[in-house]
């Protein structure tokens, strides 16, 4: 129950989240993203302090563990917050959250799970109602307004679906979060410095990325 209760949770921040992720427009995404996972990463590691706990522990992992997150949840981010910046917000929503469906092809796969009547019914459905609502009109042909930046929600729907099925083979603590989250806004800066322009947020946007920044205790 506790499980499911976090789990909940953690839900309802991702609907509130990326509904503020909607109201920026302006930021460059590797900026945008760099942000706000440094912010992710000061606002656990202050919560680690006033629980008294051995954050040094967090840093001694495994290197597969730092690959792993950085190569799913990581890359599905970057690529998420670009296909945001590419295409109209809501066509990439859609898109990335066809990953529940492919969650439960990975699930199969990875852990011989059997795949119910009711998991596949909903399955058919969720695609169905993507392909209505990308149907064209007029003499329109189907997809005709299929761009890059909807291939890479749909790649970051996968990425995230591979990431969710495989973490549970994943042993690390939580608090190993942190200091994925240091890394990855440092590669993005990196990579936002070398590709991108420097857009110095107004105050209505440092407030949208300091509590998009806190919810990725979300994770």
């Amino acid at each position: 129950m506790k499980g499911t209760l976090i789990g909940l949770g953690a839900v309802a921040i991702w609907c509130v989240t990326t509904l503020l992720v909607a109201y920026i427009t302006a930021l460059p995404p590797l900026e945008f993203v760099g942000l706000i996972f440094f912010l992710g990463y000061v606002s656990m590691t202050l919560l680690q302090l006033y629980n008294g706990e051995d954050i040094r522990s967090y840093w001694r992992q495994p290197v597969k563990y730092y690959l792993f997150w950085l190569g799913t949840a990581g890359i599905y981010t970057i690529i998420l917050f670009v296909s945001y910046s590419l295409v109209p917000f809501f066509e990439a929503n859609i898109l990335n959250h066809t990953w529940p469906v492919l969650l439960i092809v990975f699930t199969a796969l990875l852990h011989s799970e059997r795949v119910t009547a009711i998991q596949i019914f909903g399955g058919i459905v969720s695609f169905a109602g993507v392909v209505a609502i990308f149907m064209p009109t007029g003499d329109a042909p189907l997809f005709g307004d299929f761009h890059f930046g909807h291939a890479l929600a749909i790649g970051s729907a996968s990425l995230w679906s591979a990431y969710s099925a495989y973490a549970k083979r994943i042993n690390y603590p939580v608090g190993f979060l942190a200091p994925v989250f240091l890394i990855f806004s440092a590669i993005c800066f990196v990579l936002h410095f070398a590709f991108e322009p420097t857009v110095w947020p107004g105050n209505f946007e440092w407030t949208i990325i300091i509590i998009l920044g806190i919810a990725r205790v979300s994770y």
